[in-house]
């Protein structure tokens, strides 16, 4: 009963906890057998431990109750809000998963475009009084975090 197996006995055999850290994640356990088995509910993507990308998935459930509040009619505005800011998370992690500078930039890049898309959405949904700009302001805030911390990450990358 190791903290690999999160202290009950382990069902794959008697494993030696591997790459144990402080925070008690596990990156793999060593079973019996002698083969490595990844705890994947304990392992972290690289994404995840992203300032940028905690706040991403704030703007994310936030942008989810912009578009609740829409009123009937407008679709298109909020299928491509709800669009443009999954999008900002899916290429911040594309940008995260990948090994070379270059193609990390590139991703960022994407995931930075896309953020400024939503703002510009959300300064659409207040310009046709379909949303406050109270509501919206808390968006916005957001956004120009997500698009510094990308900008700051790109051009360390690029440099």
């Amino acid at each position: 009963m190791l903290a690999c197996c999160r202290g009950r006995a382990c069902p794959l055999g008697s494993c030696q906890a591997v790459g144990v850290q402080a925070g008690v994640r596990v990156v793999a356990h060593l079973c019996n057998g002698g083969s490595l088995v990844a705890d994947i509910l304990l392992v972290h993507f690289d994404h995840e431990k992203l300032d940028v990308y905690v706040a991403t998935m704030d703007f994310v459930a936030l942008t989810h109750n912009i578009v609740a509040a829409l009123p009937v009619g407008h679709a298109g505005l909020s299928d491509q809000l709800r669009r443009a800011a999954t999008s900002i998370a899916l290429d911040i992690a594309e940008g995260a998963g990948e090994f070379s500078k270059p193609d990390k930039a590139r991703f960022y890049r994407f995931a930075r475009r896309s953020a400024t898309e939503c703002a510009a959405a959300l300064d659409v949904a207040v310009r046709l009084e379909v949303a406050t700009a109270a509501h919206c302001e808390a968006g916005h805030e957001i956004l120009f975090r997500i698009v510094s911390m990308l900008t700051k990450l790109v051009r360390a990358l690029e440099h």
